[in-house]
């Protein structure tokens, strides 16, 4: 009787984790489809890159979110020029002209690494 006993909370608990887990991962869901449902409002290129920095930031409470974008032929930042925004008006975000710079700083723990070709 005592065996049966023991397995059912054990089962229990495990039970109680899994509706844990499922509960957590509803939530995450739900920020994600937030942030969505966010992104066809966005109109222009900073607007976008705050929304993957600051925004992702705020929606998971998390302390850091950085993007960093490989632009080998300058091309965001020529857009950047044309709509007189500049790289200091994103903090967040770092453009260089080769994946060595986003490696050394990421320091290959894989993270995403987004380049213009």
């Amino acid at each position: 009787m005592r065996n049966l006993e023991t397995e059912n909370r054990e089962l229990r608990r495990r039970l109680q984790d899994l509706n844990d887990d499922a509960r957590h991962n509803e939530t995450l869901l739900q920020r994600f489809l937030d942030r969505e449902l966010r992104f066809p409002e966005i109109d222009g290129l900073a607007e976008l890159l705050l929304a993957l920095t600051d925004g992702l930031q705020s929606s998971f409470g998390l302390q850091e979110v950085s993007f960093h974008l490989v632009d080998t032929e300058h091309r965001v930042r020529n857009l950047f020029d044309q709509t007189g925004l500049s790289e200091g008006m994103l903090p967040n975000c770092c453009f260089s002209k080769s994946c060595d710079l986003c490696k050394k700083t990421f320091n290959n723990r894989g993270l995403g690494i987004v380049g213009v070709n």
